[in-house]
């Protein structure tokens, strides 16, 4: 399984080089994205095309993690965007929020096959054009699922409604029948999280996901201590190693837990 973390200065691109993270993820999205998330727990970056340079010049040639960067929502300035972080070097380009096999479309004309890219499955319109987007010829190399802007995109109490209720079950399987490799959401580190860690990365493992965006926990530990942050990494890869040897009884069972965990927390954000 991929590993994403979003850095927020060099001592973390640094942690993630030296401990094998799979990608750097530089965020460059900015429209609309404060306003569609105010007041929830979510991480905004501050970064720009500066950042995607000095990443690039810091992850060394030949290295195993790859530069992910996420850009805004196609716009009429997509085109600049583009060439912008083709030029500086990203391996992989994120596209969010979009809507329709268009924008699709459009991405892949402006990457002119100069780089991969990665939808991020964001609105309930993608959700619901899941099989068209991924049939058409300029459906993305790889597909994410983004558990925050769906939330609130579908009108939910808690981001892991989605992931108890089945969305996430027929996200997977429409990605694995197409033969795109996917991911979703993000994971703390083990033993932390309102839903624990342990539950998410069972559900990863149980529905085949092959990428998770690490959280705030280990942007934390690759900031402050990157001895740490190399032991929850492994950490992390070996309790996955772990899944993979239960047999699905134990994923089943794993599965119900984290839904009576999100029906409850749920339940507690709505309470008056």
């Amino acid at each position: 399984m991929k590993f994403l973390l979003i850095p927020d200065d060099a001592r973390m691109i640094d942690a993630c080089v030296a401990h094998g993270i799979d990608r750097v993820f530089i965020d460059l999205e900015v429209e609309g994205k404060l306003e569609r998330q105010a007041g929830l727990n979510a991480h905004f970056s501050s970064h720009g095309l500066a950042d995607v340079a000095d990443a690039r010049k810091q992850i060394p040639a030949g290295a195993a993690t790859e530069l992910l960067v996420r850009i805004n929502p196609v716009s009429p300035a997509s085109a600049d965007e583009v060439d912008a972080v083709v030029g500086l070097g990203c391996d992989l380009v994120m596209l969010p929020m979009f809507r329709s096999v268009r924008e699709l479309s459009e991405l892949a004309r402006l990457v002119d096959g100069r780089l991969r890219t990665v939808g991020l499955f964001e609105t309930p319109a993608a959700l619901g054009r899941l099989r068209t987007m991924l049939a058409a010829a300029d459906a993305p190399k790889e597909a994410h699922l983004g558990l925050n802007d769906l939330s609130l995109g579908l009108g939910l109490d808690f981001l892991m409604e989605s992931l108890a209720g089945g969305l996430v079950d027929h996200f997977c399987r429409e990605c694995a029948g197409a033969g795109v490799p996917f991911g979703f959401g993000g994971v703390g580190a083990l033993g932390t999280g309102a839903v624990p860690a342990e539950l998410i990365l069972s559900e990863h493992v149980r529905l085949g996901s092959t990428a998770v965006i690490l959280s705030r926990t280990f942007r934390d530990a690759a900031r402050t201590d990157p001895d740490l942050f190399g032991e929850m990494i492994r950490d992390l890869r070996a309790y996955i190693a772990r899944l993979r040897e239960q047999p699905c009884s134990v994923l089943e069972a794993n599965r119900r837990a984290l839904v009576e965990a999100v029906s409850r927390i749920a339940a507690e954000q709505t309470a008056p």
